[in-house]
């Protein structure tokens, strides 16, 4: 080939990368009209999870002398209003007409109820599991965790989209590698984020336990979801926000998944876990250890 040749080829290339729809990302379906009855029915569920989080966060915060729980929760209903950014990258869409809208942002529409969840949820998980490997509780014990919470966000969330309270799109409309509309990555993070974050919690907490320091849990809170999650599943964003065959997607929701499921497995097998697991010795098996123990 002459050198004009390997010229034009790679500018070829490169022009064919710049005019993917990877750089443009998935167009969200903006049209989508929300079912009222149950976006409703969603959002006051969220919304009575906050007296319970409220009472959560005085019981522990003078039973352990730090402010680690409000501050989670705080960094949760933070995130509600960084969520769009990240929402655009994953294909992720809640329609305007969603009841108490809070906000708008990047022309995306934020509501309270989004915000109380994820109160709720970075309490729960990240949290619940940290006292769980404080306490030596089993590898499988963990994983039991993740299981039944994975089990319990993926069927809200699979409802959810079921009757266009949110949804999951991709450049070709319909989310790629789906089940019930929720991308199969999803499935395997809705669990597994509360141990991989839940370790991240363990390994910091020597530092953001006392004084100011408790508030870097904010932005650390934003970069294990958010930043983490778009690196993890980088192989299912980019079919998300490019045409490609089902079999492609496949390939690359499976991929996403593994790396979801190694990172965590990863944390929860770091040497200072392990010991004090292994100091605990072996106990039963209890995924009731968590939100209820942690009450104690």
């Amino acid at each position: 080939m002459s050198e004009r040749g390997v010229g034009a080829t790679v500018q070829d290339l490169v022009m064919a990368v710049h005019s993917t729809s990877g750089i443009d990302l998935a167009q969200p379906p903006v049209g989508m009209v929300v079912n009222q009855t149950a976006a409703w029915a969603l959002v006051i569920f969220s919304l009575l999870s906050l007296p319970g989080c409220i009472y959560a966060a005085i019981k522990v915060s003078r039973r352990e002398g730090h402010l680690v729980v409000p501050t989670l929760m705080l960094a949760g209903a933070i995130f509600a209003f960084v969520e769009p950014v990240f929402d655009m990258i994953g294909g992720v869409w809640y329609p305007a007409e969603m009841p108490l809208r809070a906000a708008t942002v990047f022309g995306r529409s934020v509501n309270w109820g989004v915000a109380a969840a994820y109160v709720f949820f970075f309490f729960a998980t990240t949290y619940s599991v940290y006292e769980m490997m404080r306490r030596g509780r089993p590898l499988r014990d963990l994983l039991l965790f993740a299981a039944a919470f994975s089990l319990l966000d993926s069927v809200l969330e699979m409802g959810a989209a079921q009757f266009d309270i949110f949804v999951w799109y991709s450049y070709r409309g319909a989310p790629v590698a789906a089940i019930l509309g929720l991308p199969i990555h999803m499935i395997f993070w809705n669990g597994l984020y509360a141990i991989f974050s839940g370790g991240l919690l363990f390994l910091a907490m020597p530092y953001v336990r006392r004084g100011w320091r408790v508030l870097l849990l904010v932005p650390g809170v934003i970069i294990v979801y958010g930043v983490a999650l778009s690196l993890l599943a980088a192989p299912s964003v980019w079919a998300i926000n490019n045409d490609v065959s089902d079999v492609v997607a496949w390939v690359c929701g499976v991929v996403s998944s593994v790396a979801v499921i190694a990172a965590a497995l990863y944390v929860a097998t770091l040497p200072p876990i392990v010991r004090l697991r292994a100091a605990a010795g072996h106990a039963p098996a209890r995924v009731g250890l968590s939100i209820a123990e942690v009450m104690k």
